[in-house]
């Protein structure tokens, strides 16, 4: 004897919010949690979703108030989606504060088969990253402290979970100017110096987060209270952040991530420059 499915199902208020790491577009992650709740509409789900800013956590006031909300809805699971770079701790704190079961999910089954990267793998958390990337021949990025050594042995690592090389972005984590960009060049130059000498292990192309490290700068940050020397407010923020980038792309990075639009045109610039010269 078979009773109908759903006889004694209890009554569940579903919870769900998205995150996205805010040194890359929320727009992502806004336009890839509509395409799952429309797919959950079509099944009959209605998820319950924060209203605000914080439906999509990009801060720890954002995953608070996430919570909150969806505490005071009586809400009684969660689910979060990791729609776009996934910030770790902010993700933590609302796993933290919500007083249910939370179910984390990431957005790879959306771009299965597309040349997608996903991120971050650290030495805590890569396993899973690596097993979403090979279920969905995607790629990952691999973010590591400043040090040559790390981001080898995370390659290492990652490689032993039998994803090719070749699907591998290296993040070395950079400083802006001012806060170790010196130091960062520097670790930058000796994975490029083994690469070339043959390491395979080094020869995976680099990603930087330039714009994030120096908008987060307080030279970028603040006008109150600062000497006049410094200059004007916007020009200084922009500047800084370009000065950033091109010392990164000149160390040796292939992928340079910015905020602001006026850092592009250099950078193509400095790129048409670095070509022109080699050739």
């Amino acid at each position: 004897m078979f009773l109908p499915l759903g006889t004694f199902a209890p009554e569940l208020s579903l919870g769900l919010v998205s995150a996205s790491r805010n040194c890359f577009p929320r727009q992502l992650s806004q336009r890839r949690t509509e395409a799952l709740l429309a797919a959950c509409r079509q099944r009959g789900i209605a998820p319950v979703v924060p209203q605000g800013d914080c439906a999509i956590i990009e801060t720890r006031a954002h995953a608070r108030e996430a919570a909150a909300q969806l505490v005071a809805a009586r809400c009684d699971a969660a689910v979060l989606f990791l729609g776009n770079f996934s910030p770790e701790i902010e993700d933590a704190q609302f796993v933290k504060d919500f007083p249910g079961p939370v179910m984390v999910i990431a957005a790879a089954e959306e771009a299965a088969g597309e040349r997608v990267a996903l991120g971050n793998c650290e030495d805590k958390n890569y396993r899973t990253i690596v097993a979403a990337a090979l279920a969905n021949n995607q790629l990952v990025v691999a973010r590591t402290p400043i040090d040559v050594n790390l981001c080898k042995q995370l390659n290492i690592l990652i490689s032993d979970m039998r994803l090719d090389l070749t699907r591998i972005l290296s993040d070395p984590t950079t400083g802006a100017l001012g806060y170790g960009l010196e130091y960062t060049y520097s670790v930058i130059e000796r994975l490029k110096l083994a690469a070339l000498s043959g390491d395979g292990m080094t020869q995976q192309p680099m990603i930087v987060t330039a714009g994030y490290e120096a908008w987060r700068a307080k030279e970028t940050r603040v006008n109150e209270g600062v000497p006049a020397e410094w200059g004007d407010w916007d020009k200084r923020s922009r500047l800084w952040e370009t000065m950033t980038a091109t010392a990164l792309l000149e160390a040796g990075a292939n992928i340079v991530v910015t905020r602001h639009p006026t850092t592009v045109p250099v950078l193509k610039r400095t790129i048409n420059g670095l070509m022109n010269a080699a050739s």
